[in-house]
């Protein structure tokens, strides 16, 4: 699981604490509807007084793209539950690739992005096993580039295109 760690990294990078970021992985269950559901119980369990943390004031998840219509059930679930989305289509690894460069080549499956990644950025990458600490120094422009990139990928109505950006509200 990238997403997890990058998100570590990033709290080390702007000194966010666990008052203002948590992160939790999908425990193993990955699918959209799961990493959802997981969320909103985190969510639900931050707002009992006995649970020792304060209640969340946002709550996002990072979720893959290429899950096709198994997105749609953790859109509305998240939508009930006033849980926001991050969605990268065709993958996480995509947020990752607009660190180096801003690419808009179609690429419906994370293999051909990974390629890119490996190919011209990050040689060793690999899924989960990644040092994300020296290319957080450029997660402003991915940021940038992610906004630019995402509007006309979504009239095209193809990949690729993140939300990843939009958690910045969290802090960093």
């Amino acid at each position: 699981m990238s997403a997890p760690s990058y998100f570590h990294a990033l709290k080390r990078r702007f000194g966010l604490s666990t008052a203002s970021v948590e992160v939790v992985g999908s425990g193993g269950h990955s699918q959209p509807v799961q990493v959802v559901r997981r969320a909103v119980d985190r969510q639900a369990a931050s707002a009992d007084p006995d649970s020792g943390t304060e209640p969340f004031d946002e709550v996002w998840c990072v979720i893959d793209g290429d899950y096709g219509s198994k997105i749609n059930n953790a859109r509305t679930s998240a939508v009930v539950h006033g849980v926001e989305l991050a969605i990268s289509t065709p993958c996480f690894e995509y947020w990752i690739l607009l660190h180096f460069e801003a690419s808009a080549v179609p690429a419906a499956k994370c293999d051909v992005v990974v390629h890119s990644l490996k190919e011209r950025h990050l040689p060793d990458y690999e899924k989960g096993a990644c040092d994300f600490d020296s290319m957080l120094e450029h997660v402003h422009d991915a940021c940038a580039r992610a906004k630019r990139l995402r509007e006309p990928g979504i009239k095209r109505g193809e990949a690729p295109r993140t939300r990843t950006h939009a958690a910045r509200s969290t802090g960093w």
